[in-house]
């Protein structure tokens, strides 16, 4: 698809629910990852083993759909290529949309009646569109046997205006048909061609379809703490903390308070911020593309009033600068960008945001073999092996000689907020408190965590819920 990001670009903000898509290029070698729209799926039938053709229907991804057929070759014959799909919204009746695109030496469309006409009266509504490469205002052998197509299948045609221009003629070779004109709010074209020499044809179907609820987000507003609140609320449960006598349970409670603590801290002292997700405008949008892309569409309003191929050329003339130059902005935008991205992490951060890598499709299946009696087996490998007694084992480990004392230092306040300073996920551990939450509220907490920490050094007992998420697994080899 030549024009895939004029092609994002304009459904970003047009949103319809289904986008029919001829001619589109793409080989077994283009994945759908690389020609996505944000918020369809993507069904598609590439011409195989030569260049060009090919059709995609992309459907928004609150619909439901179901491939019912599509057009097969080798590609040494040339015929019509197609895509037939049933889609339906939530508690609503199927309509059948059909796809196709029809190659100028591809003679007559006897495939596709015969796959589609069974299938017609199935359906409420059907949906036929493509480009057929036969002039409709015209009276020739194309045109009479694309009517009666249409006319034996009971599809009736939506009256357009000519879609396709050039210098030399203006034509209607970009066609829609459906079942029922009555079931049609509205139809038309787009006032300029839109991608290529043709114009975006469109219906709007009677079809009750909810619109998707808001996406909705919330999070916790670190700026607009209340930290006089917190202090307080600080300094008045800080009495239920004392009284630990040094044993392995004092300490596990003496945490498990402070947790609680925290977690009050949070909930009463931090707002939640609701906001919804908006996509961002093009970024590389100057104000001169905006005016060449204005001069552009004026060009065509010109020609389209008097048909002179003056006017023509004077469209083409300004259309192309305007390509190059949106290719040029784009350039420029992403390269400021990387530029000063800064380090390898904050580089790929901007090549995900900007939509410019491609989500792995790998997923991991299911382990072909069963997991007990891999543990089986590394549970039975050192079986006649011989090992020395453990008590001299530890003996030779010992580096301490007998009554040696080995001193401890205590923590102090500094290195806690320095420690808690360097949390910045987001990830909630088994205490239910992210390393992030615990860095908004360094300056509160540090008296209480280090006095913990200091109390654990003199008794020599850790806390349990600490020492379970240090735990790190290690791989088997």
């Amino acid at each position: 698809m030549a024009y895939l990001h004029e092609f994002r670009e304009f459904f970003r903000t047009n949103p319809y629910h289904m986008i029919g898509v001829v001619e589109t290029w793409l080989n077994d070698a283009t994945g759908d990852q690389h020609v996505e729209l944000p918020g369809y799926t993507i069904l598609r039938v590439d011409r195989q083993n030569k260049r060009g053709g090919g059709v995609a229907i992309y459907i928004k991804k609150e619909l439901n759909f179901r491939l019912l057929s599509s057009s097969s070759g080798d590609g040494q014959v040339i015929i019509p290529e197609y895509l037939i799909a049933e889609i339906w919204g939530p508690s609503q009746y199927k309509i059948m949309v059909a796809v196709v695109y029809r190659p100028p030496k591809a003679g007559y469309m006897g495939m596709f009646e015969d796959d589609i006409a069974p299938r017609i009266v199935n359906y409420k509504f059907t949906c036929v569109l493509g480009d057929f490469n036969a002039d409709l205002q015209t009276t020739n052998d194309k045109a009479v046997r694309l009517r009666d197509l249409f006319d034996t299948s009971g599809l009736s045609i939506v009256l357009l205006q000519p879609t396709n221009h050039s210098a030399q003629a203006n034509t209607w070779i970009d066609v829609c048909a459906v079942g029922h004109l009555a079931n049609l709010h509205a139809w038309g074209q787009s006032s300029q061609p839109f991608l290529s020499s043709h114009d975006l044809i469109y219906i709007c179907l009677r079809y009750k379809h909810p619109k998707p609820a808001r996406r909705i987000i919330k999070c916790l507003s670190w700026k607009e703490i209340d930290s006089d609140a917190a202090t307080e609320l600080i300094n008045r449960r800080k009495h239920e903390l004392d009284g630990t006598n040094g044993t392995q349970q004092s300490l596990d409670q003496y945490l498990d308070k402070l947790n609680c603590l925290v977690q009050e801290i949070i909930n009463q002292c931090v707002p939640v911020r609701k906001f919804v997700a908006k996509h961002r405008p093009t970024p590389w949008l100057t104000q001169e593309l905006r005016e060449k892309c204005k001069e552009r569409d004026k060009c065509y309003r010109r020609f389209k009033i008097n048909g002179r191929c003056e006017a023509w050329e004077s469209y083409i003339q300004i259309r192309r600068p305007a390509q190059s130059l949106w290719k040029k902005d784009q350039a420029n935008y992403l390269q400021s960008v990387f530029n000063h991205s800064g380090h390898t992490r904050q580089f790929w951060g901007e090549m995900d945001r900007l939509g410019l890598t491609v989500a792995s499709t790998k997923s991991r299946g299911a382990l072909n073999f069963n997991i007990e009696a891999l543990i089986n087996y590394y549970a039975t490998i050192i079986a006649g092996r011989k090992f020395p007694p453990l008590d001299g084992l530890l003996t030779s480990l010992s580096r301490v000689q007998a009554n040696e004392d080995f001193p401890f230092t205590h923590a102090n306040m500094d290195d806690g907020v320095k420690h808690l300073a360097a949390g910045t996920y987001g990830a909630t551990g088994i205490d239910g408190l992210s390393a992030q939450a615990l860095k908004m509220l360094k300056n509160l907490i540090v008296p209480l965590i280090t006095e913990l920490i200091n109390n654990s050094l003199d008794t020599c007992c850790y806390q349990t819920q600490w020492r379970s998420s240090l735990i790190t697994p290690i791989p088997k080899i």
